[in-house]
């Protein structure tokens, strides 16, 4: 018979508790009421989380009750002969892991203390020939680096850099949205809804789209509708950040090169287009702890030979990197790292409305106005399109182009167009664009800046 195995996968404030048998070769179930990662707040109820006895007594409470209940198994396993396992983030010291380790052995169980980078960079020394394995890992607030070298294992360099485990643009976002719905939402507050107005960000810059219709709902269980422009997203000084990683790389591992490693996200990292896009140039493979990586490591974690949870701490020597500099009348100073220049986007205004208007003695008919202008009142230089439809844009389609201008044609620009539209007769919403030719050699979003404009029929 296959014994069962308990997995805890904790940090410094969340716990999550699966299990599974070697039967199922890694592939974990979460125990009764564990279905996702929790608080330890909540898991402990208590109003601070905290590491004493009355964590261990917690946890082997919740073992007991899920073996008592267990009903694929033939007979009743005992807590005794149950293996646990503690894959513990780097949030945590190795003392705290000693003392957890302590209270289950005073009780007479066996937990064995695991650190997940040291797991992951086993992973990849036993089946890759990656030079170097480089981890980033988020609980949604910090951000946690390890790096480890293929050819020195049971090594690994860390460094925790607080406040940089979320995308920095999620607040400003998160504001403009409530800007637009709060009008409506009377009796709420900002503060109330941060966290739901903060999902719907997240959500939104995870799409990538330039735009997107869609509700937010909110504490009194109503959901509000509203169409999020890629240009509410505040912008984001990520230089701080670039220049911690790429330092942290070279000094601890010497991999200022890293084209020969991997990047390995785990956590709240994994799910961020942000911090993968910002960490992830340069490297050869980029990698994410779930579905089938995660399974592994499982599996190596449960083994004999897993890795211990002390590590040494990664040494290297390194070469001193060549840095360019700019030279002025106090003589050589170091490169400022700054942002790749933006195009230079001519600000367009669109503006809409419906109208009705005579149409014969006794009859009106519907008319759409349109208004392109831009402050600088110029000669657009490029080809361009005038777009009406009735979903956000994704990329120009033909049958929803209205009107085109040619290069050097002057602003304002005006047009009626007669409702309803040929191309979405049943709309009940448009989107209007203003963009470059397909035919033209720039993109969609690199010529002007512009909102767009929505206008209900």
């Amino acid at each position: 018979m296959n014994e069962l195995q308990i997995i805890i996968t904790l940090s410094g404030e969340k716990i999550s508790m699966s299990y599974t048998t070697e039967e199922r070769r890694g592939i974990t179930l979460p125990l009764p009421d564990m279905a996702q990662q929790q608080p330890l707040t909540k898991f402990l109820r208590t109003e601070e989380p905290r590491f004493d006895g009355l964590f261990c007594m917690e946890v082997i409470k919740r073992i007991e009750r899920f073996l008592d209940t267990n009903e694929d198994r033939e007979e009743r396993q005992h807590l005794d002969r149950t293996e646990i396992v503690f894959i513990i983030g780097n949030d945590l010291p190795d003392e705290l892991l000693v003392s957890i380790e302590k209270d289950f052995r005073i009780r007479g169980l066996k937990a064995r203390m695991i650190r997940p980078d040291l797991l992951i960079a086993e992973y990849y020394r036993r089946n890759y020939d990656f030079h170097g394995i480089v981890i980033a890992d988020s609980d949604g607030k910090n951000l946690f680096l390890s790096c480890a070298l293929k050819d020195r294992p049971g090594e690994v360099a860390r460094l925790e850099l607080k406040g940089s485990g979320a995308d920095p643009r999620l607040d400003g976002l998160a504001k403009e949205i409530w800007g637009v719905i709060s009008y409506h939402a009377v009796d709420l507050t900002l503060e109330d809804e941060m966290e739901r107005l903060t999902e719907c960000a997240a959500r939104f810059i995870e799409t990538g789209k330039a735009e997107l219709d869609c509700e937010v709902t909110l504490s009194d269980g109503n959901s509000y509708a509203l169409t999020i422009y890629k240009s509410m997203i505040p912008d984001s000084d990520s230089r701080m950040l670039e220049a911690d990683f790429s330092g942290f790389l070279g000094e601890k591992g010497n991999l200022s090169d890293h084209s020969k490693s991997v990047l390995v996200l785990r956590g709240e990292a994994t799910g961020s287009r942000y911090l993968r896009d910002l960490l992830s140039p340069g490297f050869k493979e980029v990698a994410e702890v779930k579905g089938a990586l995660y399974e592994a490591l499982i599996r190596i974690a449960l083994s004999e030979d897993a890795p211990s949870f002390q590590a040494k701490e990664l040494t290297v020597t390194c070469e001193s990197p060549t840095r360019r500099v700019t030279r002025g009348n106090d003589g050589e100073q170091p490169a400022t790292i700054g942002k790749m220049s933006e195009p230079d986007l001519l600000p367009i205004k669109i503006e809409a409305t419906v109208e009705k208007i005579k149409s014969g003695l006794f009859k009106k008919k519907s008319v759409l106005k349109i208004k392109i202008s831009s402050p600088k009142g110029v000669r657009i230089k490029w080809h361009s399109v005038l777009c009406v439809q009735e979903k956000p844009l994704s990329s120009i389609m033909d049958e929803n182009i209205v009107r085109e201008y040619d290069r050097g044609d002057s602003l304002p620009f005006s047009l009626d167009l007669e409702l309803p539209l040929r191309q979405c007769p049943q709309a009940k919403r448009l989107h209007i664009y203003f963009k470059p030719h397909p035919d033209e050699p720039i993109g969609i979003n690199n010529a002007y800046q512009s909102e767009g404009c929505t206008v209900n029929i």
